[in-house]
């Protein structure tokens, strides 16, 4: 990536000469001329170093063969060759160069130029025939609905959206098309919907949709992809196979559907959508049922029972694992569960990485683990290794912009929240990027955010907040009222509870309840921080240092939203308050420091 496209500035022809050069310098030399061991620390070599094996080049061919790919990868692009055909003339030079000398011009001189000439050429042909648009390339999009069930069989009817959820989980390691998550199909679960009005709901380019029928040990699938824009199918086909082998017939859908759609698929994409397979059907039928649960606070408790059960037969299927962190953590936090039942969490995440270190639900859920809890170099490891996994994932770029907020590098998390957006536009469990809009500011960015969930109490509690924000009262006690609608011992219901009684002029209660909140000792070091914003509106400063300082301690230290957050200013004048801003920007400067030391 050329220096201003790290910086964000304008790009042209000019990005592509420093692309070529960079290649014809690990050509001549064996090593690229950046890197590092973080994508931050890459861009840091870009903008700042200079490559250090110049003179191999210079060894091995001419001064002049050394010039030219320096002048390719110069960091100003005006001092950068500004025409391909400038190119071709200093490479024709090269080789004059050598017959000048009457020097013998080596078959490895004559492959270079045959290579580099083609390079050109390839350069040429992309700068004139493509558009003059250097945007990231749209990608095509699939989901997969939850299949039918052909026979009236509740014994059977999880098996429509558990197959479902598998299909989508080994594609999501495939970068050249975006896979909608199971989250956004789960709706369409034991409905007969038809495929283009889902496709344009989920705006969608391809669907995948069919029945199911389980007779005996034997488990049909037929299925058919559709092409949504120009209403077609593309295929249908009919599997079968014994239900011990369920995760064969899933291998050979996504096979098809790969075929079906003509996609690349690397070496490393097809390794990875095959590292897991169970050994125990028992075991495995537990886990498909797992899938289909609810994302309720009652579903998610049935599915952790049902995956403890698989777990215990089967202990070396890293899905399962994967998924029991997953359906505890969301209980946790709704619920309140305490700093053990996040321990457990943990677990189970790194038991489903130690059995399959690329398992990519595990890589980016245990990283916003680690983000609540403020270990930033886990999490950075975790979510770097997923961003290079699939960096076209919706859930991946999420989880980068989640950690980017904590920190307080909110222009990095807003890249990545629309670059979520982008890949998954209806996607419900992106709701919490209105966290970001709101920290920078844009209130009604936040609304919009938050407003792709219109069913939970969780959202319906952001909302009042940024209504109260935007001093919209009637708006924001609306929102909070509905709250109690649907919760009472929940994280939003106290949020709620606290800002209602704000609003009504009852600081007493309001304290109450946000005592209460406090003593349920949350581990998210961001949600301590909206227990300290509490206290502060409700007038206990002394409260609100004292929550404030364990959030930033514990892993919050978004400092710029700190400096603006509107309700913090009754506490702004308190000096223990202004010596905890002073520790949130010595915090953020480090890890911006050695995550983004260009940016310093």
């Amino acid at each position: 990536m050329s220096p201003e496209q790290i910086q964000g500035e304008d790009v042209d022809h000019r990005s592509d000469i420093w692309s070529v050069g960079v290649v014809l310098y690990e050509m001549l030399t064996g090593e690229p001329p950046f890197s590092g061991d973080y994508e931050s620390a890459v861009h840091y070599a870009i903008l700042n170093e200079e490559p250090k094996l110049y003179h191999e080049i210079e060894a091995g061919y001419s001064s002049h063969l050394r010039n030219t790919v320096t002048k390719m990868i110069d960091k100003d692009k005006d001092k950068r060759y500004q025409d391909c055909s400038e190119i071709k003339y200093d490479l024709e030079k090269c080789l004059e160069v050598k017959r000048e000398n009457k020097k013998p011009f080596s078959k490895k001189l004559y492959l270079l130029a045959g290579i580099i000439t083609t390079i050109i050429l390839l350069m040429v042909s992309f700068l004139l025939f493509s558009p003059k648009n250097y945007e990231e390339e749209s990608l095509k999009s699939l989901a997969v609905l939850p299949f039918i069930n052909e026979r009236n069989d509740p014994e059977t009817d999880y098996l429509g959206m558990s197959l479902a959820d598998e299909i989508i989980d080994g594609l999501s390691y495939l970068q050249n098309i975006v896979i909608r998550p199971s989250s956004s199909v789960r709706i369409y679960k034991g409905k007969l919907t038809d495929p283009i009005s889902a496709g344009q709901d989920l705006n969608a380019d391809f669907i995948l949709s069919g029945y199911h029928l389980k007779d005996g040990n034997v488990i049909r699938l037929n299925i058919e992809l559709v092409d949504v824009p120009n209403n077609r199918i593309l295929w249908r086909d009919q599997i079968e196979e014994q239900f011990d082998n369920a995760f064969r017939m899933i291998d050979d859908i996504s096979e098809e559907v790969i075929t079906g759609l003509k996609i690349e698929l690397s070496p490393d994409e097809y390794a990875r959508m095959r590292a897991d397979i169970p050994k125990n059907s028992v075991a495995y039928d537990y886990y498909l049922r797992s899938l289909s649960c609810d994302l309720t606070a009652q579903g998610n408790s049935a599915a952790i029972e049902l995956l403890k059960k698989s777990v215990s037969i089967d202990s070396s299927y890293a899905p399962a694992f994967s998924e029991l962190g997953l359906r505890m953590s969301s209980l946790e936090q709704n619920l309140l569960m305490g700093r053990d039942y996040q321990k457990m969490v943990e677990k189970y995440y790194l038991k489903a990485l130690d059995l399959n270190n690329n398992l990519l639900t595990a890589l980016h859920d245990l990283s916003s683990e680690y983000t609540e809890l403020g270990k930033y170099d886990e999490a950075m490891k975790l979510i770097m290794k997923a961003y290079k996994i699939n960096p076209n994932d919706a859930t991946v770029n999420f989880r980068l912009s989640y950690l980017y907020r904590y920190v307080g590098m909110l222009k990095e998390s807003e890249k990545h929240v629309q670059r979520a957006l982008e890949l998954d536009p209806t996607n419900t469990r992106l709701r919490s990027i209105g966290h970001t809009y709101k920290y920078l500011g844009k209130y009604q960015k936040s609304l919009d955010a938050y407003n792709l969930d219109t069913l939970t109490a969780w959202a319906d509690a952001n909302r009042g907040d940024i209504y109260l924000k935007m001093n919209n009262v009637k708006m924001a006690k609306k929102c909070f009222e509905k709250v109690f609608e649907q919760e009472s011992e929940t994280f939003p219901a106290y949020l709620a509870q606290g800002m209602l009684s704000f609003i009504q002029e009852k600081n007493k209660k309001g304290l109450q309840i946000t005592h209460k909140w406090e003593k349920k000792d949350p581990y998210d070091s961001e949600m301590i921080y909206r227990i300290a914003a509490n206290y502060s509106l409700l007038g206990d400063t002394a409260g609100c240092v004292r929550v404030l300082e364990k959030s930033i301690n514990g892993g919050f230290f978004c400092y710029d939203f700190m400096l603006n957050d509107p309700f913090l200013d009754p506490v702004r004048n308190d000096p223990k308050f202004q010596e905890l801003l002073i520790v949130a920007k010595e915090k953020h400067e480090a890890f911006k420091k050695k995550y983004f030391p260009e940016k310093r």
